[in-house]
């Protein structure tokens, strides 16, 4: 459900007219509500900023208590909506909810309307900064209507539970307030009175508003989509590491079995014991409890089939070589040339029903008998259905030969669970990440613990084991999203529309004193021989910069304080001075100077002053122009709105989207430009640059033991020695995890000798990277965790000059280099050489 608001306009015309605009009303509030909802943050209720609250007030205030059921049909029908978007369906407690919203959203437009004639009056100017002072500060007031009212009812409703309440009500207060801030003198531009200035300002307010509340809503879903991607990045390691593990504890099986048929191979006495194996497989039994059972099948040939029965009787009476019968009970095997009986099995306690199966009367088994027998590998067979199993989770059975190669060796073969072998696994990702273990040759699924919900695939993974392929496939679940949700693009997009707002304010403050300068200045203008002290002392004391100069000198003639304020000089020496000196890009003065001589009006252009005495201090400002006679000369007014903090706020906006947020190293955007323009430099002066692409090895031990904190610490501290070991020209990059980026410009002329200095400063980097590393966690309960973590690094370079590969190959090859150090070790540099072929060369460590 979503907070409401109500609307109205002016009556004036037919019924017919009045009825129409009621009806668009309606519209405007049911769809702009609809719009703003879109901007809300799962699950769906903090909405930044709630339009139609701000288009009702605005609409009661204008059109008056006419409006009010029109506000409520348009609230009625949003939150009718919107439940049933939620639910595909509107239940008597749905029902119930979106009238109680729209009782509260209307009842919230009619006090604000109310409130504001007694504080402010209607028709309200909103030209004075006291007007708009009371306007601001009524706003949160009058929004705690529908706020508490509307949250109530839902928890009293038992739509919304008493934990979740306050976070509900503080977005739904917050959203309303932002709307009416931002909204209301947008829709006053439309039909408030008076109506020739609020018609005025439509292309001042209104329209610079709009533009400004639409840019921070592209920022809001760049950030947000850039969050999406980043909260992944937990998800991506949660699946190599579960890839990791189930790989690791697969070749743990192998090992077991390898450590089996040793026993088997090196027995002196040719023949193992059923006491033996027992003893042998117990500690195996208790590492994985996740095996069902492990076992011994020897080779039995009709023949021997009878001696052989006889002689596992001396061990379990009831011994038999059994297969299922077509009815799929458990009975004496039929007459076959060869038989492979489980003879061994352990644990024996809940594995009775396969002591005595043969193997070879199931074809999967048997084949996958074959394929062990013939190779030398161990070989897992489909998902089959476990003898001795009462649960439905599929079984794999993983076979190795005793003697391969050989049609009279036996094997012996562990018998896996699967629910239970992954489970215990992912004991600990479960919460996080879906998981779905897929026999890719049998297209069937081993393992899956997907919600019931349809859950998108986000990774793939494919390896082999045995002779099967399989993959493994995993998605975040809800929980992993709500412990990964960021909060940034949320209060990017909330500051910004208060931003708007804020801005929205100083442009009514500022349209308001053009205005009535504009009227004061034609007046005093036509009065000037009779009243220019008067006029002189309004200009010198208006809060608004402002300044006069001679058309035909350009010099400055007056200026007030204000703007020698903004310019950071006094006022007497503004005066004979030609502006253009202030200006910090002149171009901008001949362009204004020029307009102006083609009879053009200037408003709200956007100009840097510098400040001559501290050039690290210039100011910007929305500066607008007007031609005047003053003291009997053609002379230019210009009066200008400082906007240097705003434009500031822009410009670290923009700062953040090229620097890593961690280590605030240059990120893979702004490398990747710098890349290019050391290319173009290089082929300019014919001198090579170098590339580093490193990897920290025994890094994921770090995270593992001792959590994502410590990591960021490490990356911090390696962050800081890389570009301690680099000249100021040199640029040190982050591109994500553990993986830095270093670009060496203006080397040699000559390669060999460039190379010889990209591997001084290669290993001066290794050796510094490879110095201990002490970590501190900060505990506010208990006391810090000093660390103490060794982590070393793998180097590959790439020396190039620009015309002999693309940037992305010049990374690429340095990413193989970086690989292949590495694979030879770690702790390693290598160089790749084009010119030598794909061969990597080695240096340093």
């Amino acid at each position: 459900m979503t907070d409401s608001a109500k609307t109205s306009v002016p009556i004036s015309g037919s019924c017919a007219r009045c009825s129409m605009v009621y009806f668009l009303l309606t519209l405007v509030y049911v769809v702009s509500g609809k719009l703003g909802l879109m901007l809300a943050l799962p699950p769906g209720y903090a909405s930044p900023i709630f339009p139609p609250a701000g288009i009702a007030v605005a609409a009661a205030l204008i059109g008056g208590r006419k409006t009010l059921p029109w506000i409520f049909a348009g609230a009625l029908l949003l939150n009718i909506w919107v439940g049933y978007s939620s639910n595909q369906q509107i239940n008597t407690i749905g029902f119930a909810a979106a009238i109680a919203i729209a009782v509260a959203s209307t009842l919230q437009a009619g006090i604000g309307d109310w409130m504001l004639r007694r504080v402010i009056g209607y028709p309200a100017a909103l030209d004075h900064g006291s007007e708009i002072l009371r306007f601001i500060l009524l706003s949160p007031v009058l929004c705690l209507t529908s706020a508490t009212l509307s949250a109530g009812s839902l928890w009293l409703l038992g739509s919304i539970n008493a934990a979740n309440f306050g976070s509900n009500w503080t977005s739904w207060w917050i959203g309303d307030t932002l709307g009416v801030v931002v909204m209301l003198p947008i829709v006053m531009t439309v039909a408030a009175e008076p109506r020739a200035l609020w018609r005025s300002r439509m292309r001042t307010i209104a329209v610079p508003m709009l533009l400004i509340f639409a840019l921070f809503v592209v920022i809001f879903l760049k950030a947000n989509q850039w969050e999406y991607n980043d909260s992944l990045s937990d998800f991506r390691q949660l699946s190599q590491q579960a890839f990791n593990q189930v790989n690791t504890k697969l070749e743990e099986q192998d090992g077991l079995l390898d450590e089996m048929a040793g026993l088997f191979l090196h027995d002196e006495h040719g023949h193992v014991t059923r006491q033996e194996f027992h003893r042998f497989v117990q500690k195996a039994l208790k590492r994985f409890p996740m095996i069902q059972a492990v076992e011994w099948v020897p080779r039995v040939d009709i023949e021997s089939r009878g001696s052989f029965e006889i002689e596992q009787r001396k061990d379990l009476p009831k011994f038999e070589i059994r297969e299922r019968n077509t009815a799929g009970q458990l009975v004496r095997a039929g007459e076959r040339e060869i038989f492979y009986p489980v003879t061994y099995i352990e644990p024996l306690v809940g594995n009775e029903s396969a002591v005595g199966f043969d193997l070879a009367s199931n074809t999967a088994r048997h084949e996958a008998l074959t394929k062990a027998i013939q190779g030398e590998n161990s070989v897992s067979t489909e998902a089959v259905h476990l003898v001795q199993d009462a649960q439905s989770q599929a079984g794999v059975l993983i076979m190795l030969a005793v003697h391969s190669h050989d049609n009279h060796s036996g094997v012996v073969l562990t018998v896996l669970r699967m629910d239970d072998f992954m489970n215990a696994i992912l004991t600990g990702m479960r919460p996080l990440i879906y998981t779905r273990l897929v026999d890719l040759d049998e297209q069937k699924v081993l393992y899956n613990n997907f919600s019931t919900e349809s859950t998108q695939v986000l990774k793939n993974q494919v390896f082999k084991f045995g002779t099967r392929h399989y993959q493994l496939e995993t998605a975040p679940t809800r929980a992993y999203f709500e412990h990964h949700r960021g909060w940034q693009s949320f209060a990017v997009l909330t500051f910004g529309i208060l931003g708007t707002g804020l801005i929205g304010a100083l442009l009514l403050l500022g349209t308001g004193y053009t205005a009535r300068i504009e009227a004061q200045v034609s007046d005093r203008t036509r009065k000037l021989s009779e009243s220019e002290s008067r006029f002189h002392f309004i200009l010198e004391n208006s809060p608004i910069a402002i300044r006069i100069s001679a058309n035909d000198s350009g010099r400055v003639i007056f200026a007030n304080q204000s703007y020698a304020n903004l310019i950071g000089v006094s006022s007497d020496k503004v005066v004979g001075v030609n502006p253009r000196y202030y200006y910090a890009h002149p171009q901008d003065y001949d362009e204004i100077v020029e307009q102006l001589r083609k009879g053009e009006s200037i408003s709200n252009k956007l100009i840097e002053l510098r400040n001559p005495n501290q050039p690290s201090e210039n100011k910007w400002a929305l500066a607008s122009f007007l031609p005047l006679e003053f003291e009997q000369r053609q002379c230019t007014l210009g009066w200008f709105y400082d906007i240097t903090d705003r434009k500031l706020a822009e410009d670290q906006i923009h700062d953040l989207a090229f620097y890593d947020v961690l280590t605030h190293l240059p990120n893979r955007r702004l490398f990747n430009d710098r890349l290019e323009q050391t290319m173009i430099a290089s082929k300019r002066s014919n001198r090579y640059a170098a590339l580093f692409v490193l990897d920290m090895d025994n890094f994921k031990s770090l995270n593992d033991n001792f959590g994502h904190m410590a990591g960021d610490l490490l990356l911090v501290e390696v962050a800081s020695r890389l570009e301690s070991c680099v000249r100021a020209m040199d640029t040190v990059s982050r591109f994500g995890g553990d993986e830095f980026v270093i670009l060496l410009k203006e080397l040699d002329v000559d390669k060999a000798e460039s190379t010889s200095q990209a591997r001084l400063i290669a290993e001066k980097i290794r050796v510094s990277l490879a110095e201990p590393y002490v970590l501190t966690l900060k505990s506010e309960t208990d006391a810090d965790l000093v660390i103490r973590h060794h982590c070393t690094a793998s180097i590959g370079v790439m020396v190039f000059l620009d015309h002999e590969e693309s940037p992305v190959h010049i990374l690429q090859w340095a990413d193989v280099a970086m690989y292949q150090a590495k694979d030879t070790g770690k702790n390693q540099i290598r160089f790749y050489c084009p010119t030598d072929g794909p061969a990597i060369q080695s240096a340093g460590a």
